[in-house]
């Protein structure tokens, strides 16, 4: 399941749209010269000495700060394990977006579907705060409440997560890019749906490169005329994967590879593989799929 190289965005182009979408969502114009720009690390907490009337939040470069994906939906079970958030801001301002892409020749992801392209770029902290701005006024994260359920079977919830000024908040919104029915709720959740749409809009610069690979594990049945392979990881068991957080609907444990790891099971780290159907040492038959780990994953 390797990942595709995608277009690299013209730089003229990139600025200009990154800063029409900051400026809409502060109402000022942005510095998007500096777009693409290393932006020094930070440390865990508040940003230090915040400008007055900024929002404060985390900073560190692996500390999400506000994070947009999806869970459910009819999907098969290794495109839901192989799936990432389609956008995440962490605290140093660096910008990963995922986005699916046709896949090129010879190039294709799980069972056929269409390959996650992963992407990136920095904001400036006036760009991070626009952002953050408009996702706690206008994109009404700071009232929304944190359930809105549908009455209609297999689409995907999506998952608004933000931690900062204060807020620490993860929104449910299941059937969001479909028409909003008329009600109380109906002003939030066309707020919401225009918020992502905003972020997974923001032009990126460069190709997301891991620097390891997370596998992802799913107890599973034995499928007719499939032979699951030996367990190649001997010094990490089943039981070794990290459990999933308390809000995981699905339940999949995971493990960062180490590169030995990954080239036990033909991945380069960084990269992607599977499905692999695996036996595992304790008897059971496990699914596998492998793919890029994002900063937050690769620093656990």
């Amino acid at each position: 399941m390797p990942m595709l190289s995608h277009p690299r965005v013209p730089a003229a182009l990139s600025l200009l749209l990154l800063a029409v979408l900051v400026g809409a969502c502060a109402g000022a114009t942005a510095r998007p010269s500096s777009v693409g720009s290393p932006m020094p690390t930070g440390t865990s907490g508040p940003s230090p000495s915040p400008a007055a009337g900024a929002i404060d939040h985390p900073s560190a470069a692996t500390d999400v700060v506000l994070r947009v994906g999806e869970e459910g939906g009819f999907m098969m079970m290794e495109a839901v394990m192989s799936r990432v958030p389609r956008f995440t801001l962490y605290g140093d301002g660096r910008v990963v977006v995922s986005s699916a892409a046709q896949a090129a020749k010879g190039q294709v992801g799980v069972n056929g579907l269409p390959v996650e392209v992963l992407r990136e770029t920095r904001l400036t902290e006036d760009e991070l705060q626009a952002v953050l701005r408009n996702a706690l006024v206008e994109g009404k994260v700071g009232i929304a409440k944190e359930e809105f359920p549908v009455l209609v079977m297999d689409v995907p919830t999506t998952v608004i997560e933000l931690h900062a000024g204060g807020v620490d908040k993860r929104i449910k919104a299941a059937g969001l890019s479909l028409e909003p029915q008329p009600g109380p709720d109906l002003p939030v959740l066309t707020a919401l749906a225009r918020l992502v749409d905003r972020l997974v809009a923001i032009p990126t610069d460069a190709d997301y490169v891991a620097t390891s690979s997370v596998a992802i594990l799913a107890e599973t049945e034995p499928a007719p005329g499939v032979t699951a392979a030996p367990w190649p990881w001997p010094d990490t068991r089943p039981a070794a994967f990290a459990k999933p957080p308390p809000e995981d609907p699905f339940g999949f444990t995971r493990h960062v590879l180490t590169p030995p790891e990954a080239d036990a099971v033909g991945v380069v780290p960084g990269g992607s593989g599977g499905p692999f159907p695996l036996e595992g040492p304790d008897g059971k038959t496990y699914l596998v799929v492998v793919r890029p780990a994002l900063p937050d994953e690769a620093a656990r």
